[in-house]
């Protein structure tokens, strides 16, 4: 049988391996939960980056579309007297009190007279501006 001082030397020496590998192995689960946790947090970055510019070009897009928009680059819009848009000349006549909205306000306005384009008049549907 060993003697009683040897196995207690043992034993202190296999509790320091044991604590030293123990120390080791929290140290790299350390490591490694930190790595995981800043990839996740880049990763959750990018992607907030990545909506955050889908939204800004979505309502840039909405904005190009706007009658406000519209308005702003010098349109107006031309209203009958039940509010409804007019979007042709066909749906006035001479007489007609209108609504013209800007950007900036609305002007009362009546049509003096009324000129339909080629196409309206030969009974096609206008695509090309006067």
């Amino acid at each position: 049988m060993p003697v009683q001082a040897e196995l207690r030397e043992r034993i202190r020496a296999s509790a320091a391996v044991l604590s030293a590998l123990t120390a080791r192995r929290v140290s790299e689960s350390w490591t490694a939960a930190t790595d995981a946790a800043r990839r996740i947090t880049q990763t959750s970055a990018r992607r907030l980056e990545r909506r955050r510019l889908a939204v800004e070009s979505a309502a840039a897009k909405l904005n190009a579309l706007s009658p406000l928009a519209t308005l702003e680059r010098g349109y107006a819009i031309v209203r009958a007297p039940d509010r409804q848009t007019v979007r042709s000349v066909t749906q006035v006549e001479r007489g007609t009190a209108v609504e013209v909205v800007f950007h900036d306000g609305v002007a009362s306005a009546t049509i003096e007279a009324t000129k339909p384009n080629e196409a309206a008049r030969d009974g096609r549907a206008a695509s090309a501006h006067p």
